[in-house]
């Protein structure tokens, strides 16, 4: 089996019974991480969970390794929708208030499974996410010229596709540097509050 391989889905479910059963296996993957560890987290173990036979997991995927990347991206597919998903009410709110909820938007989804990202971001190779993470932040900067074209006279930015690059990799290494080693500052509302403002002062005219 080849290193890329080994952390690929076998194939993807295409009818409601079989799309279950593969989020069952995602989602005992991560409950029997939580309990026993990476190392210690098996196949088996996880068919167990799931509810599912050891045949049927391997169906879908040929390693644990696999199974966790596709945990690893179910959880940045659902960020990123999560956090798109604002733009929809980009005309409804004040510029403020959009920015402020795309922010918590992300916190939130951090906040949810911050020991789990952690333990799987250590095991899991970086550059298999590469193009999702490509194709997440060409949403968030299409999103966000448009707010800013919306806008123009209360932005404070200069060029535009830097400071939306700046302000993606200024909020992602915040928000995991945070979530890695003291996560409970992501629902302290004082913190929270202190790194919406400092954002909106940087993109925002007073």
């Amino acid at each position: 089996m080849t290193s890329k391989a080994r952390y690929e889905p076998r194939k993807q479910p295409t009818q409601a019974r079989s799309s279950a059963t593969y989020q069952a296996i995602l989602q005992a993957a991560t409950q029997v991480l939580a309990k026993e560890g990476y190392d210690a987290t098996t196949t088996n173990k996880i068919a167990d969970k799931a509810g599912a036979s050891i045949g049927t997991l391997y169906e879908y995927f040929p390693t644990k390794e696999a199974i966790f990347a596709e945990v690893i991206r179910d959880l940045d597919q659902k960020m990123a929708q999560s956090v798109v998903a604002n733009f929809t009410n980009m005309g409804q709110l004040t510029p403020a208030q959009f920015l402020e909820a795309v922010l918590r938007s992300r916190i939130k989804a951090a906040v949810e499974h911050p020991e789990l990202d952690r333990l799987l971001r250590a095991k899991i190779p970086a550059q298999l996410f590469e193009q999702q993470v490509q194709n997440t932040y060409e949403m968030f900067a299409n999103g966000m010229k448009l707010f800013a074209s919306m806008n123009p006279e209360i932005i404070r930015i200069r060029e535009l596709d830097t400071a939306i690059e700046l302000g993606c990799t200024v909020v992602e290494s915040t928000i995991r540097s945070v979530a890695a080693t003291t996560p409970e500052k992501l629902e302290d509302e004082a913190f929270v509050q202190e790194f919406v403002d400092m954002i909106l002062r940087y993109i925002l005219k007073d």
